[in-house]
C-alpha cells in the first residue's frame, strides 16, 4: 500500500513534467533516488542574486519576463516554487509570463491533504486561479549558488473587481515539503498510514473522531517547519512586503480541514529576525501607534467555522474588543501557493512575548504565558507560580476577605470576569471541559513593572472561539452548555468557579460584569453592525473559496445557504440575552432583573459610566438591566471645561460617584453645566 501510493506520486510528477505544467527542475526529476536525496544546496551571499525586469505584482496583459545576472554568470530557475540549483531550468532567454489560469490544477489535486473518508477531501471541479511563482539563483563558474530571488505574477487579474480590495498573500514553498510522504506538513503522509493500521485505533477512526488522528500534518515542533518566501501584496496591488520566512501548520482539529491555517516565523536564519510591515492596520499598540513589528503571524483558516461564514472568530473577538482582556486583531486576505489560488483566510495576530512587548513595551524576558496549563512562553519556575496560584484557591476558603485580597494580588479579577462572561455568552463549547481546558491562555509580566498591565497580575486572552454562537446548529439562543460547565472545578478554571461560588464581592462584579457586557458589547445593534461589517468583506470572495475547497454541500448554491448561515448567526444573538440570563439565575442563584435609565442633562457637557462601560446617552436617555441584588456603581464624568453639578430624578445626590439598587430605581440624570 505505501509502495503505491509512492509510485502512483511518481507518476504524477512525471506527467506533470511531460506536459509542461511544472517547469521546476528539469531532468534531474527523472533521475535516480539517490539524487532525491542529494544534500539541499547551500546559497551565498557572497554572489550577486540574479535582476528581474519585472517586479512582483499585478498586470493586464502578458509579458516576457528578463532575469540578468553578472558576467560570466548563469542563471537557474523553478516555476514550481522550488528552491533553484544546478539541476533547474537553465535561463537562456526570456520567459513568457501569461494568465495560468487554464492550466490543469497541481497541488488541488492532492487530495492526501484531508483524511479519507472525514468528507473534507475535495478536488475543484474547476481550473482555478493561478499566478506565476518564478525563483532563481545565480552560479559562478564553480557551481557556487547566489542567494535566490523570488517574484509573484498577477496576469489577468481585476484585482479590485475579484478581490475588492482585500490584500493576497503568496506563499511559494517546495511542494516536496507539503506532500511529501515521509516529511511533507500538509499530508497526511507516513504517520497516518501508521496511526490508521494500528489497531488501537479502530475506535477513533470507526467514530471518525478525526480531531485525535495522527497524521503528518498534525505534528508539532521546529522539525515540522518549512521554508517558504512570501510576497504580500495590499489590496491595490502594490508589494507591501517580499521575504523568506518559516511555515508550520497550526491549529489543533482544524488541521484535519483541506484548508489549513498557516503560521510564519521571521527568523535570521530565513532572512530578518523581524517583519518590520504595518501587517494589521487596527493592530494598535498601547502608545496608539499602528503595530509594524511582528516575530509571527497566523493566518487561519475559520477552524470550527471555515465551512460555514469564516468569520465568526474575529467577528465576535471584535464585539467584545473594549473589555478587560487581550482579543486578537487581524483582517481577510486571499492566499495563493506555488501560484494557486488556496482560499480566504484571516491575518491574524499570534500571542507571544514578543506580541506582547510590541503592544505595551515589556520586555519578552519579562513575559509568561500559558496556554491550556502548560509554560507557552516564561521559564520553569512561571509554571510553577501559575500553579502554585491554582493550588492556593483550591485549598483556601475564597470567602475569607484576606483570602480574596490575596487573590486580587495574583490575578487581575476584572479581567477574569470579562472573560468568562464573554465566554459564556457566546456560548463557547471549546473553553470548558471535564478533563482539561482548552483554547485557554493568560498572561502576566514575571516582576511588577508598572501599575498598568505589567503589574505581575494573571490577565486573559481570548481566541479560538469559532465553536460558538450555534456554529453547528442548535436551539433559538444557544444553549446554556458553556455556562453549565463553567462550574467544574476538576480543571484550571477553578480559578473563577470557586471564587465565584464562595465569594459575594467578586459575584457581585461577576454579575454586574455580565450585564456590562450584555447592555454594551453584545447589544442587537451592536452585534448587527459588526456581523455587516465583516460580511461586507467576506461575501464577495467566499464563493471562489468553497468552488475550491468544498465540502461538496457547501461548493455549490452558495447565495442560498450562505446568506441563511449569517442569518443563523444573527438569529443566535437576537435570542441569546434571554437565555444568557436565564442559565446566570439557573447555575449561579442571580434573581431577577430590573431595568433603569440613565440620562445627562446636556450630552455635549458630560456623560456617565455604569460599572465598567460608558453607553451613549442620546435625549430618550439610555436603558440598562442588572440583576436586583447587585449594586450598580454610576460615574458622572464631565466633558473638558464643564462640571457635575449632582444626581436629580430618583436620586438627588451631589457625589460624582454613587452606587443604586436597581429595583429602587427607575431614572436618574446626571446635572452637567
Amino acid at each position: 500500500m505505501i509502495y503505491k501510493k509512492r509510485f502512483v506520486t511518481l507518476l504524477l510528477v512525471t506527467a506533470l513534467i511531460v506536459s509542461g505544467t511544472v517547469g521546476c527542475k528539469g531532468e534531474a526529476l527523472e533521475g535516480s533516488v539517490a539524487e532525491s536525496a542529494a544534500p539541499a544546496a547551500e546559497y551565498s551571499a557572497d554572489i550577486e542574486s540574479p535582476a528581474f525586469s519585472q517586479k512582483s505584482g499585478f498586470y493586464s496583459d502578458p509579458f516576457k519576463l528578463e532575469i540578468t545576472a553578472p558576467d560570466g554568470m548563469s542563471v537557474y530557475y523553478t516555476t514550481d516554487g522550488s528552491m533553484p540549483d544546478l539541476s533547474s531550468e537553465k535561463y537562456s532567454a526570456p520567459i513568457d509570463i501569461a494568465d495560468r489560469s487554464g492550466d490543469d490544477n497541481v497541488l488541488a489535486e492532492h487530495d492526501e491533504a484531508a483524511y479519507p473518508e472525514t468528507g473534507m477531501a475535495f478536488k475543484p471541479k474547476n481550473k482555478i486561479t493561478k499566478s506565476t511563482v518564478i525563483r532563481a539563483a545565480a552560479a559562478d563558474k564553480n557551481g557556487k549558488l547566489s542567494k535566490v530571488t523570488t517574484a509573484t505574477y498577477f496576469v489577468g487579474i481585476d484585482l479590485d473587481d475579484k478581490y475588492k480590495g482585500l490584500p493576497v498573500i503568496s506563499v511559494s514553498v517546495d511542494q516536496d515539503d507539503l506532500f511529501n510522504y515521509d516529511s511533507g506538513i500538509y499530508t497526511t503522509g507516513k504517520i497516518w498510514d501508521e496511526f490508521s493500521s494500528d489497531r488501537a485505533n479502530n475506535r477513533v477512526i470507526r467514530e471518525n473522531q478525526y480531531w485525535l488522528y495522527e497524521s503528518n500534518f498534525s505534528q508539532h515542533g521546529r522539525e515540522w517547519e518549512k521554508p517558504v518566501h512570501v510576497d504580500f501584496f495590499e489590496g491595490d496591488g502594490s508589494l507591501g512586503f517580499s521575504e523568506d520566512m518559516g511555515m508550520r501548520i497550526t491549529g489543533k482539529a482544524s488541521r484535519a480541514s483541506l484548508q489549513k491555517s498557516l503560521k510564519f516565523y521571521a527568523r535570521s536564519d530565513y532572512g530578518v529576525s523581524v517583519l518590520e510591515y504595518p501587517l494589521i492596520p487596527d493592530a494598535l499598540t498601547s502608545s496608539g501607534e499602528v503595530n509594524s513589528r511582528y516575530d509571527t503571524f497566523i493566518i487561519r483558516n475559520g477552524a470550527n467555522d471555515n465551512q460555514n461564514t469564516k468569520l465568526r472568530d474575529p467577528a465576535l473577538q471584535d464585539m467584545v474588543s473594549d473589555r478587560d482582556f487581550e482579543t486578537q486583531q487581524g483582517r481577510p486576505c486571499i492566499a495563493f501557493v506555488d501560484g494557486e489560488y488556496w482560499g480566504v483566510y484571516h491575518i491574524t495576530e499570534d500571542y507571544s512575548a514578543s506580541h506582547i512587548k510590541e503592544l505595551y513595551g515589556y520586555p519578552k524576558k519579562e513575559v509568561v504565558i500559558i496556554k491550556n496549563g502548560a509554560l507557552e512562553d516564561g521559564e520553569d519556575a512561571d509554571l510553577m507560580d501559575y500553579k502554585a496560584m491554582l493550588e492556593f484557591v483550591r485549598s483556601s476558603d475564597m470567602s475569607d476577605p484576606v483570602n480574596y485580597e490575596q487573590l486580587c494580588k495574583l490575578v487581575d479579577v476584572q479581567s477574569m470576569a470579562d472573560y468568562f462572561a464573554s465566554q459564556m455568552y457566546i456560548n463557547n463549547e471549546d473553553l470548558f471541559n471535564d478533563d482539561d481546558v482548552n483554547n485557554y491562555r493568560l498572561w502576566k509580566t514575571r516582576s511588577r513593572i508598572d501599575d498598568g498591565k505589567g503589574d505581575g497580575r494573571w490577565r486573559w486572552m481570548m481566541y479560538d472561539v469559532d465553536f460558538s454562537s450555534n456554529v453547528y446548529g442548535g436551539p433559538n439562543g444557544g444553549s446554556d452548555k458553556a455556562i453549565k460547565a463553567s462550574v467544574n472545578d476538576k480543571i484550571d478554571t477553578v480559578v473563577f468557579s470557586k471564587t465565584l461560588r464562595e465569594n459575594s464581592e467578586f459575584r457581585e462584579l461577576f454579575l454586574n460584569s455580565a450585564m456590562d457586557i450584555a447592555n454594551s458589547d453584545f447589544t442587537r445593534d451592536h452585534v448587527k453592525a459588526t456581523i455587516d461589517k465583516f460580511d461586507k468583506m467576506y461575501r464577495s470572495v467566499l464563493e471562489e473559496h468553497f468552488q475550491r475547497f468544498g465540502p461538496d454541500f457547501r461548493s455549490n448554491g452558495f447565495s442560498y445557504w450562505y446568506p441563511q448561515a449569517l442569518t443563523d448567526l444573527r438569529s443566535f444573538f437576537n435570542a441569546r440575552r434571554k437565555v444568557f440570563i436565564s442559565a446566570l439565575q439557573k447555575y449561579f442563584d442571580a434573581g431577577d432583573t430590573a431595568s433603569f435609565t440613565v440620562f445627562s442633562s446636556d450630552t455635549s457637557k458630560g456623560c456617565v459610566r455604569v460599572n465598567t462601560i460608558v453607553p451613549v446617552l442620546t435625549d430618550e436617555g439610555w436603558e440598562g438591566e442588572y440583576f436586583s441584588g447587585c449594586l450598580v456603581t454610576l460615574e458622572a464624568v464631565p466633558a473638558e471645561g464643564c462640571s457635575f453639578t449632582g444626581w436629580s430624578g430618583d436620586v438627588w445626590d451631589s457625589s460624582p460617584i454613587i452606587t443604586v439598587e436597581p429595583d429602587q430605581l427607575s431614572s436618574v440624570t446626571a446635572v452637567f453645566e
